[in-house]
């Protein structure tokens, strides 16, 4: 017995300092799809028609995995390369009397990472470091590309309802820029 021991002691030290590497990626893309918030959560809205209390934005974040063919397993963390530097919501009409066409909306929306949930403490800026910065599921290995969800909630009606643009543009901070436009028919 001591001799398989003594035999298996080296391979069982070796096994154990094997190298975890991270899973290295990056945010590739972005595609915005108008969500109707007026159950329990928000689902993917079926029409652009939708009620102004209950609209949300789902932020579906495209992720690539930049270094696939490094040794992974459990024990690897997750490592986002770009994370987003800086995240802005305007609207190319006028929001209300005091946020024109190409005014910063920040402020009348939150923001839930991975989930509709929110509080009064998920503005943009609070939680700037978390968007895009999720790369959760129950994988044992992470696929080289893969999609996750985050949200951003309309806490404040316009002044001015009927269709509206939204533009949403992030900078990540490899100086990568990423925009997209949804447009919506926000409803009384």
């Amino acid at each position: 017995m001591k001799r398989i021991l003594i035999f298996l002691l080296p391979w069982l030290f070796i096994a154990a300092c094997t190298t975890h590497y991270p899973y290295e990626y990056i945010i590739a893309g972005l595609t915005l799809y108008n969500q109707d918030n007026s159950g329990n959560a928000p689902v993917d809205a079926t029409s652009i028609n939708i009620s102004a209390k209950a609209y949300a934005i789902r932020l579906e974040f495209s992720n690539e995995l930049t270094n696939p063919e490094k040794y992974h397993n459990a024990e690897s963390y997750h490592k986002l390369l770009n994370p987003v530097r800086s995240l802005t919501i305007t609207s190319l009409t006028d929001f209300d009397n005091a946020h024109l066409a190409g005014s910063l909306l920040n402020s009348y929306f939150l923001y839930g990472a991975s989930t509709y949930e929110v509080s009064a403490a998920d503005s943009i800026q609070a939680r700037i470091k978390n968007i895009g910065n999720e790369a959760y599921g129950d994988y044992e290995r992470l696929p080289e590309t893969w999609k996750t969800n985050d949200y951003l909630l309309l806490m404040q009606p316009p002044a001015y309802y009927g269709n509206r643009s939204f533009v949403i543009h992030m900078e990540l901070k490899d100086s990568t820029s990423i925009t997209d436009t949804i447009t919506v028919n926000l409803l009384p």
